[in-house]
This record gives structure tokens, C-alpha cells and sequence, in this order.
């Protein structure tokens, strides 16, 4: 291995380990025999935390590779070879809930290393390793900050972390992801920049991986040679068998990418190409299967940094939490102890080692003294009373612990409101994101959220809500008001309440046929949802994505649900706009962002429906709808 992942790939959102880590707990004290292994995949598809069905003959190993998440992590040991399973101290902290939970994941993460101790099978992957991934990213965002600049994007995380070996390596990141951002901000458009990128990753992967391509060059040279003694090699099943090896990927030679480098080579060698040409296309093929785990990487890394409740996510860069900048400094002083091979266990299970700033009483006073006069100062800001502040110094660590819980909630909770009041005045900037959002996927795992956040801050900006701000939107976000993940299933992704209206919000990334299959049925049941729960109020839906395929117009233009409460069909009032049109009809309300203009367009747009026979004909009269408000506010 040349590069790391913090996390695991197949748990890719650490939010899900502790609800699979309550469902392992069930088996507690068993053998994690491949018997055991079904069950806990069961247990963990009853109660909706993996979905689908999986054929048996990978189930157990679904749920091998589900244990295996909360072993890295050190919150069990689920493992056949060292029975029974066991919830470790760390794990049963976890399990806990917050604030002890952020706790135990900002413990965990600064006991990763590599090569694992525990590991010993795997040493051997690990060859000029020695680093701690959490604390590696932790100190190069720091040394970033200390630079002048945010911290790493994604981009630099994949480029230039995951391939860093060395916990001593901090200052070299750090300069390489600068001189990057530098390159990358003096290039003129996403095409340009996503070039880069490219070729900066093909360059990495080469420098690390060479021996990758030219062990399988030299494969391929006996192939070409055989095929130059006999023609008619190449159309042997030993050939192809060959030649699949040296095409074949980590997941195997039946990949498309494999399949189709394996096409091209044969076709290359049967019209007798040169052999820069063939080795071009060995070290394409494998090179770019590299870089692209490399940005793989950086998603997991991403997503599982968060846990520690010091980063937060700023567009598509990781940064340290406003709340968290002393307590980042801090732990990134910390230095892992000399610790033997028999002792490791259990230091790596422990639930209170190693020490944290929130351990330390006297860090907990003053991080509270700055908590409360923030927490005044919102409150003033947003017309709320105060809370008078009590003696710190009086009270014990579990006290303050519970106290600085407390606080902090209560300056999440103002900093949001004072967020909504001021998302009017940020219209301009919103408009902006959201157009970055349409166009670049570098925002990684993160874009869907950052789509919901995005169009969250749009409609707080249309103002004159009356229902609390928290409950306009169903999914959750930090205490620096930044999007966590996307709202949960089962429910709309945003709900505005106002005078006589409710607004169901859903948005979508997809575009092409699987939004239809995707939100076809599930956004006509939750504006309907909302419709039952709001019966005094007229509900309308408003459904947003990059492109509205025909067939989600078509869903829409005639949509009717089934009300059991009636015993007859009910109309759902849902409108279809891309988000260039809802960036458009924001922009014609002007100065004048209020949610009675922003209904009438709404509405406007639904009425048309009626002249329509079809769902693309509603969608050309809602783009000349959208036009003419244009049109209307550039006259005026």
C-alpha cells in the first residue's frame, strides 16, 4: 500500500457505526462464526440500516465487513479468529450518546495508526508507514490556518494526505496543497481545473505506483511476444486469460474499466501498434484506477473527521470548527506514547485515554466564560433574553461537562436564528453556491448536503416564516450552522411554514431516468405528509433539481395521492424547476423577498399545467413563465 484511509470504505457514513454497533451488541459474548455473521446482517437489514436484499452467499461477509468498521475503530472485537464478540469500553461510550459520543470518536481517532498494531497479519501493507491519519489532518488544516489559508479541499486531501506516510511529513503537505490552490486559482473554468487535477493525480499515482505498471509491462511484453511467434495466440483462451491480468483492477478482470482496456489492448496488439502505444494504455488504466481511489479515500476521511467534533465542512473544504479552534490546538500538541505490543489493546479500547481538552477543568471554565458571552451576545443580537451565566469555578468536570453541553446547544441554537436573519442580505452569495453546486463535483460526498443547504438559506432568505427556524429543514447541521448530511428518509427535505401557505421542499441531484424511479413516488407522499399535518393550510411542493427529466413532469402534472382519512384521491400541488429557473425566479423578486411573490410565481407556474397535454409542454410553459418574470422585474 502507498496510501491510507481514515475510516472504512464500505462504512462510509460513521454516522451509521453506532446504530450497527447497538444491533452487534445483541451478539455480545458469541462466536462470530459465519452463523453469527448472517444473523448480525440480518439484524442489521431489520431494522433498516442496511437496505436491499443481498444474496446469501454474501451476507456474511456483509456482515463481516460491517464488524470490521467498529474493529478498526476500536469499538469491538468481532472477529472469528478471537471469539466471543465483545463491545469495548470505547464501543459501550460510545453507545452512550452525546456528548460522550463525540468524545469517544475524537479518542478512537487519534489512536489510529498505521501499520495497525492489531493488524499483525497486515504489517506487511504497510511498509513505510508511520502515521497518525487523524492527527496528520488535523496538523496540516492547522498549518494551513498558520498559512493564511482554509484547510485542505478535497482535492488536496486526495492528492497530497492520503499518499503523506510519515506523522513528520505535516510541513511538505501543507506546502504542496498551497502551491496547488495556488495553480488551481489562476485557471478560468471547471473544465480547466478538473484538468488539473487530473493530471496532478496521474503524476502522483505514477510516482508511487511505477513498480504497479512496469510488473505488469513486463506481462504484457510475453503476451506480445508469444503473439509475434503465432498470430493466432491472441485468440487464445490463455491470451485473453493474460492479457485480463494485466487489465484487471482491485475488484477484478469483469469491471467495465477492466473489460475495456482489455478490448483496447487486444484491438491494439491484433493492428500491431507500437509499444509506447500499448504501454500508454497499461499505465492509463491502472494509473487512473489509483487516482481514483485516492479520491475515495479523501471522501472517507472527510466524512470520519467530522466525528471528532473538531472540522466542519466549509464548501468543499475541511476546517476547524469555529467553537473547536483552542481545543484543535491542543489536541494537535498531542503525541501518541511508546506503548508495548502486548499493552496496545488495551490502550487502543480504552474509553478515557488519551486525554482530552474536555477532560481538563480549567479548560472546560474558560471555554465556557467564551461560550456564555457569546451566547449573551446572540441573544441581544436576535431579541432573546439572556441567560445569566453560574459560578464555573464551582462546580466539578461531570458538572461543567454537562454545563458546556448545555451552552453550547443554547449558542447552536441562537446562531442559527441569527443565520436565518441574516440569509437575505447573502441572496447573492446563495445564488452563487447553488450554481456551483449544478456544475462541480469536487464538493465529493458532501454536494447533495451542500444542495439542501443551499436551497435551505434561499427560502430563510424569502423571510416571514412562523414556525421555528430549526423546523424548516430535516437535516441536521453543526454548531457552525454548516449541513452534517442530507435530510433523513421518509420525510420532505425542507418545510416552510407562513401565513396561510406551507412549502414542502425537495430537492435532487439527479437528472437523468432514475429521478423518476427515485422521487416519483416518494416526493408525492411527503408533500402529502405534509398536507395531513397541515390541514388548515393550502400545502405546495416545490421540487428542484439540475434537470427535471419528462417523466417526473409527466408524474407531477396530474398528481392526485390516496387519502385513507377521505376514502378518495386528493391533489398534490408539486412544481418542477431546474435550479437555473429557481435561481432565476429568486433574482426577479428583487429587493421585494417575500414569500406571498414567491407563491404567486409558484402558483402561476402550476396553473399552466392545465392548457398542457403532457408533461414537456408544462416544462416549456414553466421556463416562459419564469422568462417573463425576468422580463417583468428588468422593466420595472
Amino acid at each position: 500500500m502507498k496510501t491510507w484511509n481514515l475510516g472504512n470504505t464500505t462504512v462510509r457514513n460513521p454516522e451509521r457505526i453506532a446504530a450497527g454497533l447497538r444491533v452487534l451488541k445483541r451478539f455480545e459474548g458469541q462466536r462470530f462464526d459465519e452463523t453469527v455473521q448472517v444473523a448480525f446482517y440480518e439484524a442489521l437489514r431489520d431494522e433498516g440500516i442496511l437496505s436491499g436484499d443481498m444474496q446469501p452467499s454474501g451476507q456474511a461477509i456483509s456482515g463481516r465487513k460491517w464488524a470490521a468498521a467498529a474493529n478498526q475503530m476500536g469499538f469491538a472485537v468481532a472477529l472469528k479468529s478471537r471469539p466471543p464478540v465483545v463491545i469495548t469500553e470505547a464501543g459501550n461510550r460510545l453507545l452512550l450518546g452525546e456528548p460522550l459520543a463525540t468524545e469517544a470518536w475524537l479518542r478512537q481517532l487519534l489512536k489510529v495508526e498505521l501499520p495497525p498494531p492489531l493488524e499483525t497479519s497486515r504489517l506487511g501493507q504497510y511498509e513505510g508507514f508511520s502515521i497518525h491519519p487523524f492527527a496528520f489532518m488535523l496538523r496540516v488544516t492547522l498549518a494551513l490556518e498558520d498559512l493564511g489559508l482554509e484547510g485542505p479541499s478535497r482535492q488536496e486531501i486526495a492528492l497530497f494526505l492520503v499518499t503523506s506516510l510519515q506523522d513528520d511529513d505535516v510541513q511538505g503537505a501543507a506546502v504542496e496543497c498551497a502551491a496547488y490552490r495556488r495553480a488551481i486559482d489562476g485557471l478560468r473554468g471547471s473544465v480547466a481545473r478538473r484538468n488539473h487535477f487530473v493530471s496532478t493525480a496521474m503524476r502522483v499515482a505514477a510516482r508511487l505506483y511505477a513498480d504497479e505498471v512496469d510488473e505488469r509491462c513486463d506481462a504484457l511484453r510475453e503476451v506480445v511476444s508469444l503473439v509475434q511467434e503465432d498470430a493466432a495466440y491472441l485468440d487464445s483462451a490463455d491470451c485473453a486469460e493474460q492479457l485480463r491480468a494485466v487489465c484487471a483492477g482491485g475488484k477484478g478482470p469483469h469491471t467495465r474499466a477492466s473489460v475495456n482496456a482489455f478490448e483496447l489492448l487486444t484491438r491494439l496488439i491484433r493492428e500491431g501498434a507500437e509499444w509506447e502505444t500499448l504501454v500508454g494504455v497499461v499505465a492509463e488504466n491502472r494509473l487512473r484506477r489509483r487516482a481514483t481511489t485516492f479520491v475515495d479515500y479523501a471522501d472517507t476521511t472527510i466524512r470520519y473527521c467530522r466525528m471528532s467534533g473538531l472540522f466542519t465542512v466549509r464548501g468543499a473544504r475541511l476546517v476547524i470548527s469555529e467553537d473547536a479552534q483552542d481545543a484543535a490546538r491542543r489536541v494537535a500538541d498531542w503525541r501518541p506514547p511508546s506503548i508495548k505490543a502486548d499493552l496496545f489493546s488495551e490502550w487502543f479500547w480504552s474509553a478515557d485515554r488519551p486525554e482530552l481538552p474536555s477532560d481538563d477543568a480549567s479548560f472546560l471554565r474558560n471555554d465556557l466564560r467564551r461560550l456564555s458571552q457569546e451566547r449573551a451576545s446572540l441573544a441581544a443580537a436576535v431579541s432573546v433574553s439572556e441567560v445569566e451565566a453560574p459560578d464555573y469555578d464551582a462546580m466539578a468536570l461531570p458538572q461543567l461537562k454537562l454545563e458546556h453541553k448545555s451552552t453550547a446547544d443554547d449558542v447552536a441554537r441562537l446562531r442559527e436564528e441569527f443565520f436565518y436573519r441574516r440569509q437575505a442580505e447573502c441572496l447573492p452569495e446563495i445564488l452563487h453556491l447553488l450554481q456551483d453546486i449544478e456544475v462541480d463535483d469536487d464538493m465529493g460526498p458532501y454536494r447533495p448536503a451542500l444542495l439542501e443547504w443551499a436551497v435551505w438559506r434561499s427560502l430563510l432568505a424569502v423571510d416571514a416564516i412562523t414556525c421555528r427556524v430549526a423546523d424548516t429543514r430535516n437535516f441536521p447541521v453543526d454548531s457552525d450552522v454548516n449541513p452534517l448530511h442530507t435530510a433523513k428518509g421518509g420525510v420532505a427535505d425542507m418545510v416552510f411554514e407562513y401565513v396561510g401557505h406551507t412549502l414542502a421542499v425537495e430537492v435532487t441531484l439527479r437528472t437523468g431516468p432514475n429521478q423518476w424511479s427515485a422521487e416519483g413516488e416518494p416526493v408525492p407522499r411527503h408533500v402529502f405528509d405534509v398536507m395531513r399535518r397541515r390541514p388548515d393550510q393550502r400545502t405546495l411542493g416545490l421540487f428542484l433539481a439540475p434537470r427535471i427529466d419528462p417523466n417526473t413532469a409527466n408524474q407531477f402534472l396530474a398528481q392526485v395521492y390516496w387519502s385513507d382519512d377521505i376514502r378518495d384521491n386528493v391533489a398534490v400541488d408539486i412544481v418542477p424547476l431546474t435550479l437555473r429557473q429557481y435561481g432565476c425566479l429568486l433574482r426577479s423578486l428583487g429587493q421585494l423577498l417575500k414569500p406571498d411573490r414567491l407563491l404567486h410565481h409558484l402558483d402561476d407556474c402550476l396553473s399552466r399545467r392545465t392548457s398542457c397535454q403532457h408533461g414537456p409542454a408544462w416544462l416549456a410553459e414553466i421556463d416562459r413563465a419564469v422568462r417573463s418574470y425576468a422580463v417583468e422585474t428588468a422593466a420595472s
